[in-house]
C-alpha cells in the first residue's frame, strides 16, 4: 500500500509467519511471506482436495453469502458478461441464467474440472491470466480471494483494465474486527493455546474498510457501497448460532453504514472511475 517496511507485530502464526500492522497506512499483512511457488501449488493441488470438500466448504457453507452477493449484482446489472475470479465449484455463478455470459477463473484442478462438468467456460489459471488478454466484462467478482493474492494491487489494476466503462467490481473480504476478535488474543489462547491463529501461511493480507477503500481508489475504482454478508457457516448447532448472530449484526446501523462492526464478511461494490 505505502511501501513501508515498518510496523507493529500483531502475532506470529505457526512460529514462522509474522503478522504486522503497517505504521504508515495501517494495513495488516503477513510480513514474513511464504514462498510463492509453495502457495501456488497449495491452491492448485491441495486447497480443494476433492469434490466432497468442494461441495461442503465452497457450496453449502458459502451458499447464504453468495446468494446475497448474486442479489446485489442483479440489482445493479440485469444481464451481461461476468468474470468470477476464484469460482471454486461455481456456487455464485449458479444464480445467473439467461442473459448472462459467464466465465469462471479457478486455479484448483478439482474446482476447474467441476466447473467444466457444470458447463461453464473455464480459465484454469491464477489471476491475472494471459488467457484473458483482450477480454472485457460488465461484472468482475473476487469472492474471498483478494487477501490470498500475493499482489492485490496488480490484480485490481488488471481487473480495472478488463472492466467495461459502466461495469462494476464486487470484492468480498472477511470482516477485520470479526476476525481479529476471534483469532488474536484470548479466544485463540483458550481454543488452541496460542496468541494468534490467523492463517498467515495462506492469507497474506487482512484488509479493513479503510485499507480496501484506499486500494480500490489507487487502482482506478470509486467505492459505491459496502454490504455486510453472512459468515461461511458451519453445520449443526454451531452453524445456527453463527447465522443468528450474523442476522443481528446485519441489522445494526453501524454495519449498514459500513463503519467498523462485527460483520463476518463485507462486499465492496466499486465502479471504474
Amino acid at each position: 500500500m505505502c511501501a513501508s517496511r515498518g510496523g507493529r507485530t500483531i502475532g506470529i502464526f505457526e512460529q514462522v509467519y509474522t503478522i504486522t500492522k503497517c505504521s504508515g497506512c495501517g494495513l495488516t499483512r503477513t510480513s514474513s511471506r511464504p514462498i510463492e511457488t509453495e502457495t501456488e501449488h497449495h491452491y492448485a493441488e491441495e486447497y480443494i482436495p476433492s469434490t466432497t470438500e468442494l461441495d461442503r466448504d465452497f457450496g453449502g457453507r458459502r451458499r447464504a453469502a453468495l446468494k446475497r452477493v448474486a442479489e446485489e449484482i442483479r440489482s445493479d446489472v440485469s444481464e451481461g458478461s461476468m468474470l468470477d475470479i476464484g469460482s471454486a465449484g461455481g456456487e455464485l455463478l449458479s444464480h445467473f441464467g439467461d442473459g448472462w455470459e459467464l466465465t469462471a477463473l479457478e486455479p484448483s484442478a478439482v474446482g476447474a474440472e467441476e466447473l467444466r462438468q457444470r458447463g461453464y467456460e473455464v480459465v484454469h489459471d491464477f489471476f491475472p491470466s494471459n488467457d484473458l488478454e483482450g477480454s472485457t466484462f460488465d461484472v468482475i467478482t473476487m469472492m474471498d480471494v483478494i487477501m490470498i493474492m500475493p499482489d492485490p494491487v496488480g490484480a485490481l489494476e488488471a481487473a480495472r483494465s478488463m472492466i467495461n466503462p459502466n461495469g462494476r467490481l464486487y470484492v468480498e473480504i472477511p470482516g477485520h474486527l470479526y476476525r481479529t476478535l476471534l483469532h488474536v488474543g484470548p479466544v485463540p489462547m483458550i481454543r488452541s493455546r496460542r496468541w494468534t491463529d490467523l492463517n498467515a501461511k495462506v492469507h497474506l493480507f487482512f484488509f479493513d474498510k479503510r485499507s480496501m477503500t484506499k486500494m480500490l481508489t489507487r487502482c482506478g475504482f470509486s467505492l459505491e457501497r459496502v454490504v455486510p454478508l453472512p459468515p461461511s457457516t458451519g453445520f449443526g448447532a454451531a452453524g445456527v448460532v453463527q447465522q443468528r448472530v450474523s442476522d443481528v449484526v446485519d441489522r445494526l446501523p453501524a454495519v449498514r453504514s459500513g463503519r467498523p462492526s462485527l460483520a463476518a464478511k463485507y462486499l465492496f461494490v466499486a465502479n471504474p472511475s
